[in-house]
Parts: structure tokens; sequence; C-alpha cells
């Protein structure tokens, strides 16, 4: 008996060591989530990874680190290889692990706000507890002015920085959380949004911008070859749907779809000139070379803003007093063409009729009116459609 009671005891201890490692198993499972940002076919449309270690992520007031991978490296390898969420000071933190699939710096940071954007319920609280690591070499301080990234994140660390950059990369000791952080308020907001405007807007306003010029004028090595590529506004970043690009001197064109996209087939050679136009933007000439890329090509294009001549509309205001209706017989007075006739006293429609074609009275004092031969009281006077 004794025997038995210690087998069960056994057993029932066997149970509760599965279940305790089912349990931690299961909740090692689901602290990491795979998520998908846009739909197929979107230039911003790709596979990222979240992680918080305590599985939850409804919490809102909770800081969060992005962390761009390395060139070609996707979010599972990025995961696989962060140790950064392993530190005890980073328990409550929330972790987004963002692909890196080769494609170009600006492409790249183009779709990081939107991400936290999406995550951060439109930046409820504020940005100061929203923090960005990078691991790809490539991008700049430039790249993160160009689309407001600095203003987007409290703190921006550069795993490998640069000679020129490193004033600006942060450790990661100042990816501290912020409790204050979480009591912005609705015009702390705004200004934090005025200011990521004009940020965005000095940047352009202060740097020169030189036209492009011809440098290659040598032979042409490819002929009637596929061009595809972007058309993007250079101080937004934003795609521009249906653009026009033209061949210089020739009637050959394509234009972009809804997403900014074109496929221009037949380019006579890689030494043309491509014209791109859009209203409000300036007329920008693109030059081809042998050494020009013929896939994904990115073109980006200033606003122009243009003052128009002041244009100046006169019309006569409509005060009608009786029916607009252009029917026969019909007289049609306004307040302002009874201050031009004459009268006697106060001005008075009934006097002033005596003055029309056709109508008469016994005297000019008197408000009856004979309209072609008839009586005062053969006349009938509505009022707003009353007697």
């Amino acid at each position: 008996m004794k025997r038995m009671k210690s087998n069960l005891a056994e057993g029932s201890g066997v149970v509760v060591a599965l279940c305790m490692l089912f349990l931690t198993l299961n909740k090692t499972a689901v602290a990491q989530n795979t998520y998908t940002l846009n739909y197929p076919g979107s230039p911003c449309y790709f596979t990222y990874i979240s992680f918080a270690r305590d599985g939850i992520y409804s919490v809102i007031k909770r800081p969060v680190i992005f962390i761009i991978g390395e060139e070609n490296q996707t979010a599972q390898q990025l995961f696989d290889l962060d140790t950064l969420r392993k530190s005890t000071a980073y328990i409550n933190f929330q972790f987004v692990y963002v692909p890196n699939m080769g494609a170009s710096p600006k492409e790249e940071l183009n779709c990081i706000e939107p991400l936290a954007g999406s995550i951060t319920n439109n930046y409820l609280f504020g940005h100061a507890n929203m923090f960005l690591q990078i691991n790809d070499k490539r991008i700049k301080q430039s790249d993160l002015i160009l689309y407001g990234l600095k203003n987007v994140f409290g703190k921006v660390r550069y795993v490998y920085p640069s000679q020129q950059d490193i004033s600006f990369a942060d450790t990661i000791d100042n990816f501290k959380e912020d409790v204050l952080g979480y009591k912005v308020d609705k015009k702390q907001k705004i200004d934090d949004r005025t200011a990521y405007e004009k940020n965005r807007i000095d940047f352009y306003e202060n740097k020169p911008y030189e036209k492009p010029k011809k440098t290659y004028l040598g032979n042409p090595e490819a002929l009637n070859f596929t061009l595809t590529g972007i058309i993007r506004d250079k101080s937004t970043g934003e795609a521009l749907p249906f653009a026009s690009i033209l061949v210089k001197g020739t009637t050959i064109g394509t234009a972009t779809n809804s997403d900014g996209y074109f496929t221009f087939l037949k380019v006579p050679s890689d030494t043309s000139t491509l014209i791109v136009q859009y209203i409000g933007y300036e007329k920008t000439e693109i030059f081809l070379t042998p050494k020009s890329i013929k896939r994904n090509l990115s073109i980006e294009v200033l606003p122009q803003s243009q003052a128009l001549q002041n244009v100046t509309v006169t019309a006569y205001r409509d005060d009608i007093v009786f029916s607009r209706k252009a029917e026969v017989s019909t007289i049609r007075l306004t307040p302002k063409k009874l201050e031009t006739l004459p009268s006697l006293g106060e001005k008075d429609i009934m006097r002033s009729f005596q003055l029309m074609p056709g109508i008469s009275a016994s005297n000019e004092s008197s408000s009856g009116l004979y309209v072609r031969g008839g009586t005062p009281d053969q006349n009938l006077v509505l009022y707003d459609g009353f007697t």
C-alpha cells in the first residue's frame, strides 16, 4: 500500500513537471510573433517579428526598440542573432525586428515610420519611448533626416557607426524608459509633428540643389531595352502616381501606375535623356549612361510652386424682389434699382411701378396702379405667395 502511494506521488510529480515544462515552452512560443506590413505588391510589404518577453502585445504604454538588420538579412536571422532582448535591462521592452532584403537605404527607411505608427497606435504616447537600432552600414545620418526618423524616435543607435556619424550615434545605455513620456498631451503631439515637418523642410531649403548634367558623351552599349523604376517626391519620399516620362526629342513615353512604379519598354538607347513631368513639380531631366541601372531605378523630383496672377471676378449681387421667371410682361426690380428711381418721400414699390411703361396712376401721391387701362381693384398683389 505504501509502495502504491509512493508510485502515485512520483507519478504526480512527473505530471506536474511535464505541465510546468509545457507552460514554459508555450510561453516561449507565444512570446515571438510574426506579422506582415501592407499587402503584396506594395513597396512596404514585408514580414517582421515582434517580441515581448511576457508575450503580451496589447500593452501600449511600453518602450519599443526597432532594429533594422544588415543587408540581405531576414527578420528571423536578425532575431536569432540579437542579444539585446536577453538583457535584464530590457525586460519590459518590446522588440521589433525589421528585415533588410537588399533594398536601398532610402527604400528601407521609407517604410519604418508607417510601421512604427501602426505598432504604437499612431504615436498615442509620443516618441520619448521609441528607439531605433541600425545594423546596416549603408544608412547615414542624412538618410534618417530625409525621412524624418530623427524626430520619430527618441534615440537612434548605430551598431557600426561611420566616422562622419560617430557623434550622432547613441549607446545602448541611452535606451532608457521615460515614464513621463507617457503623459504627452495633444498639444505636445502637435508640437512634435510641427517640429518633424519643420526639420524636413529645413533640410531641403538649406541644402543646395544641383541639377543633373550630362557627363557621358560616348556611344551607347544597349539599344531598345526595358527600364523599370519608381518616381518619388524628393522632399517627402512619397511615390507619385501617374507621372509622365518621355524620351527627349521623341514622342516615346510612359506613365507611372497608382503606386508610382513604371515600366518603360523599348528605350532607344542607354544614352537617351528622359524627361519626367508631374503637375506641381519641376521638370526633371535624367541622363542615362551605360552604367545606369535598368531595374528599379529611383527618380526623385522636387516640388515647384508657381505664383499665379491675380484674378478678379466681378458680379452683380442678385437681390431679386420679384419672380426670376422670364415670362412675358414681367418687370424685375431690385432694391438698388428702386434707389435710382425718382420718388416722393419714402421709397415705395407701388409708386415706383408708375414710372414703368404701360402703368399709370390717378395722381403722383396715389399708390393705386392702372395697368394697361385696367383699374386698381383688378390687380392681384402677392407677397411670398400670399394675397
